[in-house]
């Protein structure tokens, strides 16, 4: 399967993932960074299902109508305090979701730092989109899931 193909895939989990898993282990916290230059500061929304954890930056994710846009970060293996690559073929992704109808932008080259894991779930993040959009500064701070 071709690179760019397993980036939307892994996307498309993550989407999928964020929009149906919508058990009790939802937490919520903070989320900020700087996308292409301009502030985004959001609630953080976590949850965690098997070995896979989702980290999402938004207003309101978890209801009817979501606000946007909305910053994914899925970790396909979580295995706790570490750092993960984003890119490369690596099961872990972070997205831009601009509209309930627009593309997303994805992320090729990144990394995702988690600094602490329990009982809030503390990291760091950056990313350089396959459109060149850059996400940098990024940070969350939520209630471990």
């Amino acid at each position: 399967m071709c690179m760019k193909n397993r980036f939307y895939l892994l996307i498309a989990a993550a989407l999928l993932f964020s929009a149906c898993n919508k058990s009790s282990s939802n937490s919520q916290g903070t989320f900020n960074a700087t996308i292409n230059g301009a502030a985004f500061n959001n609630a953080a929304f976590a949850q965690k299902s098997g070995t896979a954890l989702n980290i999402d930056g938004a207003a309101t994710f978890y209801s009817a109508t979501p606000s946007y846009p909305v910053v994914i970060i899925t970790l396909g293996n979580y295995t706790g305090v570490g750092t993960y690559t984003v890119g490369g073929g690596a099961l872990n992704g972070i997205a831009i979701d601009s509209s309930a109808t627009s593309n997303s932008s994805v992320v090729i080259r990144g990394q995702v730092v988690i600094t602490a894991a329990s009982p809030t779930l503390t990291g760091t993040f950056y990313g350089t989109c396959l459109d060149s959009t850059k996400i940098t500064n990024g940070s969350f701070s939520v209630a471990a899931p």
